[in-house]
This record gives C-alpha cells, sequence and structure tokens, in this order.
C-alpha cells in the first residue's frame, strides 16, 4: 500500500496547458491548498474521459504524476480540462481489504497471533525486531538467560543449592527456631537478646542454662545443675549443684 494525503477544501482546478495521454506534467494556474504528496487527483470526473493520477511532485503550478492510476487509462485532455483533489476506488479497497481481510499482513511491526503454535510458548528475540518463537520447557523449568542461545533465553532446571561450610549460623535462624536449639557458649551472660525458652551449655562454668519468663537465665528446671567430686567441704557452686565427697 502506498500512503495517500489528503486535505478538505481543495480548490477545483483547470489545466492550463493541455496533455496528451502520457505526459507526467500537469499544469494549472497555482497548486496552493493541495496537500503534500503523494494525493490522487482525479481530471474530469464522471465523464467518460476520467482519469485518476497519483501526484508525486507538487510544484508552485505544476503536478508531477504517474498517469492511469488506480486501474483508469490515460487519456489526452484538453486545455481548461477540469482537474480536483479526490479519492478513488483504491482508497476504499484498500480499508477495506485491511480490515476484512485476515490472511493479509499490512502492518508488518506487529506481531501477529499465528507466531504463537502452541501451548505455553513465549515470544523472545534472535536480534532488533526480530521475533522468534521458543517452546514451552519441561514442567518444572524456568526462564534462563543465556547469550550461547539463538534467542538469548532458554528454559532450564534450577540445580540444588548447596550451602558452604559456616554459611548457616545461629544469628541467622529464626528466634523461634533458636529458641528451640541448644547453643554451646562461654558465658550465658553474653548471649545477646536470648529468646524465652532458649537453652545453652556454657562451657566457663560447665553448666546447662535456660533464659525464663520470669527471673532471666537460670540453672535449667528439673534438672541437677552440676555433680562435684571431691575429697574436701563444698564451696561454691549452684542452686541445684550436687557435691558428692569421697576420701
Amino acid at each position: 500500500m502506498t500512503a495517500r494525503n489528503y486535505i478538505a477544501g481543495a480548490p477545483l482546478l483547470t489545466l492550463s496547458a493541455g496533455v496528451d495521454n502520457v505526459a507526467v506534467t500537469l499544469t494549472v494556474s497555482s497548486t496552493t491548498g493541495y496537500p503534500a504528496v503523494p494525493f490522487l487527483i482525479v481530471l474530469e470526473r464522471a465523464t467518460a474521459n476520467e482519469e485518476v493520477c497519483l501526484c508525486t511532485v507538487k510544484g508552485g503550478t505544476t503536478f508531477t504524476v504517474t498517469r492511469g492510476y488506480d486501474g483508469t487509462t490515460g487519456k489526452a485532455h484538453l486545455i481548461s480540462t477540469p482537474l480536483e483533489h479526490g479519492t478513488s476506488a483504491i482508497d476504499y479497497n484498500e480499508a477495506n481489504d485491511h480490515i476484512n481481510n485476515v490472511a493479509n499482513d499490512h502492518h508488518t511491526q506487529y506481531a501477529r497471533k499465528s507466531l504463537w503454535t502452541a501451548k505455553g510458548q513465549i515470544m523472545a528475540a534472535s536480534a532488533a525486531s526480530t521475533p522468534a518463537p521458543l517452546a514451552a520447557g519441561t514442567d518444572g523449568a524456568v526462564l534462563t538467560a543465556d547469550s550461547t542461545t539463538g534467542t538469548g533465553v532458554k528454559w532450564a532446571t534450577i540445580s540444588t543449592p548447596s550451602v558452604a561450610d559456616g554459611g548457616v549460623t545461629f544469628a541467622k535462624l529464626a528466634t523461634a527456631v533458636q529458641k528451640n536449639l541448644l547453643q554451646s557458649v562461654a558465658g550465658y551472660a553474653g548471649v545477646a537478646s536470648p529468646a524465652v525458652g532458649q537453652e545453652v551449655y556454657d562451657s566457663a562454668i560447665d553448666r546447662y542454662m535456660a533464659n525464663m519468663s520470669v527471673g532471666g537465665w537460670t540453672l535449667r528446671p528439673h534438672g541437677i545443675g552440676k555433680v562435684w567430686l571431691s575429697t574436701g567441704a563444698p564451696s561454691g557452686g549452684l542452686d541445684g549443684d550436687v557435691w558428692m565427697r569421697y576420701i
């Protein structure tokens, strides 16, 4: 299709000089009021000598045209032959074809739905303005960038991640998880923001301590704190300790 321009109010003109059936220059008094090229000119509208021309160059008093346009025939026209800017059958036929003929692809800058040919297929690109279909991946696959492929993407399964030694620390665990784990520390008082119910093994005093909602850190309830074996008298210790003297 050739896009053509139109303007309302273009004046009716007459030829300033006659032309034969092949001359490509039409001379008039003035081209003022006519649209920018290209546009249609009709000579002797609604007569047996009607001829449609496509104007490709507009001068001050001349139109350079393609003769016998839109199925009409180039004819000789006398001086003072009427000339007008107008429409022709091609204007209506092209619009009708564009709307109703789905087999045609007049706008190749748009991706047509016929490019998608299968369930799950997506559209990628192999280059600028070059759509390229990518078939659906297998179940569970994810779309992954890959510059070595034609489209720059591919379907791939996610590999099982590995965690480096020491990658998971106690501080990274959720509070609910922390209080369900027994942590070994050297000094329970140095445990920052302990959760209620959290237990630790304090290696500095060789005791198991629990953080209670009332009283804070205390010996783990319902058990013996520490068993001391000594030949001397009990000394020091905490509530819950058991002393066993031997000789």
